[in-house]
């Protein structure tokens, strides 16, 4: 029998040795054996492969097809993390446009050499026959054993003598191959069948999978956590330099097992919705896939009691290991197309697959596009380098169950890090890289901020360029409805379509892993030209400081004194009468063609003169000139208007349209008396509208 073995100068699968590869690690590739010990090896293997695969065989329970596609993993077993259900048509399910949308892998890399590897338990008959059904479907190459695109191996690596076939396993590696079709067009991939669901015999699929070549390895398997998966970490997931994605689970909150091993990227599950708002930066949504409950499936995350925590995982709520870090669509309501015949458990083959495998099988993907790291690094880390902050795709709601409230993010989503959808979803290439030169090898020039009425032409090039490549990816946020970023020219086109304010993130970045922000406020006014709004700067005072109002005198800004909303208000104690009077003023410029415009305020007078005292505590309403001149008195008050409450004023500004003027609170003591007047402040708003 021939075994397969990976020939290291041509980055191939061969066919024509009888060397099978080493149990672990990447080690390089060993001399012919000499005759009689290749004699023996090949017998060896004759007779014990298919002896394994009847082990695995009567190991394994038969069961018909349930279409609930894997059982509960039993003590030392593995169950798979796919979930299918029927398709309602031709066009149900995500496709690969959809997916390379969602996640922003544009162009496929093509690279010689990017082997992806996949490992499930049991044999898929069907496998390659099913995959080119696939890619038929969709218009993409053919990826078949002929052409060495696609390898199918036993555990050892061998080309035939593959375990007894499930259907249920089977529907998880069609799933698989198809999610990687989808992303990474032109990749080789490559198929580990392992004997059995046993810990073992997955792991020993894994070590099989890195020493064939792969940089690249997909796990869809899990089992819930307990001690003896400590003695697995070290003999097979410890791959230096490859990728290895492990599927966080499908029963809701909880941890599993290899997704808490520090040694892998754990995958959590998102709910994939399309995002109805052609404005929007991107053209889908993302929800953690699960509810509260935890009984209707949903994605696993956790805080592990026996993994060790990674140095560069950050998060303060967990000792250990936390899952997940990144996430994907899992939710088989919201699934991928894939094609099976093995089950025939769908319209003629065809169903719509979730389930965290899914998400493990995107993520393997996606990071193909980004080049292999180096042979001494740990990829899983990447996403967390500072460099890579904020550049996955934000997941910020959703739940999986629930969970201690002081450390809600275990299984809630929350801006930044959460358990069940870790720092995110891929956004191209991004958070994958290992190049990690400084924000200095692109040079951005920040637009200045923009207006625009509603239904002008937009046309606005964002100014870049990269010190390492000629290519730069253009994302935007925040832009007003109507408008569009090209991705590839950075040219912001389109028509505003409502007026408002926006502030708009600029991110750009290259393929050698630089990247560089810049955020502007774009103001888009009605087509007549007034845009409604309130002119003033910190109206409520709430900066408990001056800040952009000009006090002089006795006015103070403290949470002593009573306020009418918030914090703090702006207060006046009366100084000596026969001073200089006191101002509290903002300059403001009051636009033309609005049809209102309209000063408010909330006062509280304060006075302990006796009742029938005249007038002689007054605080004024003005507007001045530039030159500090009265233009007008608006009110007057005094201390013969004490009360106990604020008390809401409004004032018609509309004589002042298109004036720039200041705006001043001038308060002053007429006469010296044993009593005094105090006034509050508060809620001061200068509002104009259409």
């Amino acid at each position: 029998m021939t075994e397969a073995i990976h020939d290291q100068r041509s980055g191939g699968i061969m066919r024509d040795r009888t060397q099978a590869p080493a149990a672990g690690g990447m080690s390089a590739q060993r001399p012919a054996l000499p005759l009689l010990l290749a004699l023996v090896t090949a017998l060896a293997v004759l007779f014990t492969a298919p002896n394994a695969a009847q082990a695995a065989k009567a190991d394994r329970p038969s069961r018909p097809h349930t279409g609930q596609d894997c059982r509960q993993a039993r003590p030392g077993h593995a169950s798979c993390r796919v979930l299918t259900r029927a398709a309602a048509g031709q066009s149900d399910g995500y496709g690969p446009d959809d997916l390379r949308s969602a996640y922003g892998l544009a162009p496929d890399p093509g690279r010689p050499g990017d082997l992806v590897a996949l490992v499930d338990a049991y044999d898929d008959p069907n496998a390659a026959a099913d995959l080119a059904v696939y890619r038929a479907r969709y218009g993409l190459a053919a990826c078949t054993e002929a052409s060495g695109c696609f390898t199918k191996v036993n555990q050892r690596g061998g080309i035939d003598s593959y375990p007894a076939p499930d259907d249920s396993w089977a529907r998880q590696t069609s799933t698989g191959l198809d999610v990687v079709a989808a992303l990474c067009q032109q990749c080789r991939v490559l198929l580990v069948e392992a004997d059995s669901d046993r810990g073992d015999d997955l792991g020993a699929a894994v070590n099989t999978a890195v020493a064939l070549g792969a940089r690249y390895v997909a796990t869809g398997y899990g089992t819930p956590e307990d001690a003896s998966q400590l003695a697995l970490d070290a003999k097979y997931y410890d791959h230096p330099g490859v990728l290895i994605t492990a599927a966080a689970g499908d029963n809701g909150y909880g941890t599993s097992y290899p997704a808490a091993s520090p040694y892998v990227l754990a995958v959590g599950g998102t709910t994939l919705t399309r995002n109805p708002d052609p404005a929007s930066p991107r053209a889908f949504d993302e929800k953690v896939w699960g509810d509260a409950t935890g009984s209707n499936g949903g994605t696993g995350s956790g805080c592990s009691t026996l993994e060790p925590k990674p140095a560069w995982q950050r998060d303060t709520g967990c000792a250990g290991r936390m899952t997940n870090d990144l996430a994907a669509v899992a939710d088989p309501a919201t699934g991928v197309a894939v094609y099976d015949s093995y089950g025939d458990q769908g319209t003629e083959g065809w169903s719509v697959a979730g389930g965290t495998a899914v998400a493990a099988a995107v993520v393997a993907a996606a990071a193909v596009h980004a080049g292999p790291s180096a042979v001494d690094a740990r990829p899983a880390s990447y996403p967390y380098l500072p460099v890579h902050q904020g550049l996955t795709w934000a997941v910020g709601t959703g739940t999986n169950g629930t969970c201690d409230p002081a450390n809600a993010y275990f299984c809630t989503a929350q801006k930044g890090y959460s358990g069940p959808a870790g720092l995110g979803s891929p956004r191209a290439t991004l958070a994958f890289s290992d190049r990690l030169g400084g924000h200095g090898a692109i040079i951005l020039t920040s637009p200045p901020a923009q207006t625009t009425a509603v239904g002008s032409a937009v046309s606005l090039k964002i100014s870049a360029k990269s010190l390492w490549s000629n290519t730069l990816q253009f994302t935007a946020t925040g832009l007003p409805p109507g408008l569009a970023i090209d991705p590839a020219t950075g040219l912001i086109t389109g028509t505003p379509t409502r007026w408002g304010t926006w502030t708009t993130s600029i991110s750009v970045y290259d393929y050698h892993g630089h990247d560089l922000g810049a955020s502007f406020t774009w103001r888009i006014t009605p087509a007549g030209g007034c845009y409604p709004a309130q002119l003033l700067a910190d109206p409520g005072f709430e900066t408990g400081t001056p800040g952009p109002w000009t006090a002089t005198g006795a006015w103070t800004f403290d949470t002593a004194h009573p306020a009418a909303t918030g914090h703090y208000s702006a207060y006046y104690n009366r100084r000596i009468a026969g001073g200089t009077p006191d101002t509290l003023r903002q300059t403001v410029t009051i636009p033309a063609n609005c049809t209102s415009y309209h000063l408010g305020y909330d006062l509280w007078p304060s006075s302990d003169l006796p009742a029938g005292t005249p007038a002689e505590d007054f605080l004024r309403v003005q507007l001045l000139d530039p030159s500090g001149g009265v233009v007008a008195t608006l009110a007057s008050h005094t201390n013969q208007d004490d009360t106990d409450h604020f008390v809401h004023h409004d004032l018609d500004l509309t004589p002042y349209a298109g004036r720039t003027l200041t705006l001043a609170f001038t308060t002053e003591a007429a006469l010296p008396t044993a009593g005094q007047t105090d006034f509050a402040l508060d809620n001061v708003a200068l509002t104009v509208g259409l």
